[in-house]
């Protein structure tokens, strides 16, 4: 069982990588702050073909 600490850390980390989900219909979208290498990555994520 983790301590509250340790709880504390796991659901921060949950939180910040929660952030980095993008929606495919927004990837294109340069005002969401992704680098090039970020859109190739969720692209290939989702699936969809380079424009």
């Amino acid at each position: 069982m983790l301590s509250l600490k340790e709880q504390k850390r796991v659901v921060a980390e949950l939180i910040d990588k929660n952030r980095l989900y993008v929606n495919a219909a927004d990837v294109d979208d340069e005002s969401n702050g992704l680098t090039e290498a970020d859109r190739v990555f969720m692209k290939s994520f989702y699936g969809a073909e380079e424009a």
